[in-house]
C-alpha cells in the first residue's frame, strides 16, 4: 500500500499528548487530513480524524479496514514526524 505523508505539524506544547497532525494520501486516491501523533502510555500512535457524539464518546470519521492499512499509514505518518522532529532540533540552517 502507497502511503504519502504531505504535512507534518508538531504542537509545541511539552505537556500534551497530541505532539503534532500530519495530511496523508492513500494511493493517490484517498487525501485524509487531521490525523493526530499522540504520546500514549506504549509510545507514539496515530489517533484518526474522530467527532464528539452526543453521548461524549468520541468516534472516528475515517479510518482504515484493515489492520494492514492501519500499519502501514501508522508507519509512515510516525516516520515523518521523526524526520520532521530531527529537522525542528537542527534548526533552519541545517
Amino acid at each position: 500500500m502507497k502511503v504519502k505523508v504531505s504535512h507534518v505539524h508538531l504542537t509545541s506544547s511539552e505537556d500534551k499528548a497530541t505532539k503534532g497532525f500530519a495530511h496523508v494520501t492513500v494511493e493517490g486516491a484517498i487525501a485524509i487530513h487531521g490525523i493526530r501523533i499522540v504520546e500514549g502510555k506504549n509510545g507514539l500512535f496515530v489517533a484518526f480524524p474522530s467527532e464528539k457524539g452526543r453521548d461524549g464518546n468520541y468516534y472516528e470519521t475515517v479510518h482504515p479496514v484493515t489492520a494492514e492499512a492501519r500499519q502501514a499509514i501508522q508507519k509512515a505518518v510516525l516516520e515523518a514526524f521523526e524526520r520532521a522532529q530531527s529537522k525542528a532540533q537542527s534548526g533552519p540552517d541545517r
